[in-house]
């Protein structure tokens, strides 16, 4: 875990913030050495204001003014339903993180660490299982939007 991740993982809330730093302490110690190491994608993967959420929710849509009102049209891909102001995301609260599997050769962001998109890799699925264990819920699960680096903490945990 480099000092990025440690700040971000910081702005975690409780059991979400104790949760992922175990996760970085068991798959860094299996990875050792590896290709492939545990890290967070993008510039907000843990805590988001409502600004930097609201600037995720427009990706993908362009804003047209009307008589009556903003309309979005989609434009490229919809990254998230939830606007920050509206529809609140867990990351808004601390409860919610972006995390996978970096490549250290390519830089790349991946949850197929033997190169094949078809099906998530055996370490990601020991990933998935330790923090859905923990009490996370896989965004990899749902039909819409499926987004399979996103967890956060169950409504029930």
């Amino acid at each position: 875990m480099n000092q990025r991740e440690r700040a971000l993982v910081e702005t975690l809330k409780e059991p979400a913030k104790s949760i992922v730093f175990e996760a970085f302490k068991r798959f860094d110690e299996s990875l050792d050495g590896h290709r492939f190491r545990l890290s967070l994608p993008g510039r907000h993967p843990c805590f988001r204001t409502r600004a930097q959420q609201h600037a995720i929710w427009m990706k993908g849509r362009q804003e047209v003014a009307t008589l009556t009102g903003p309309v979005y049209h989609v434009r490229g891909k919809v990254r998230t339903y939830c606007d920050g102001f509206e529809k609140r995301s867990r990351h808004q609260s601390g409860l919610a993180v972006d995390i996978g599997f970096r490549d250290t050769w390519s830089g790349k962001f991946t949850w197929y660490v033997d190169g094949s998109a078809r099906e998530p890799h055996e370490l990601f699925r020991q990933l998935v299982a330790f923090l859905e264990e923990a009490g996370f819920e896989w965004a990899g699960r749902w039909k819409d939007p499926w987004d399979w680096h996103h967890f956060e903490i169950r409504e029930d945990a």
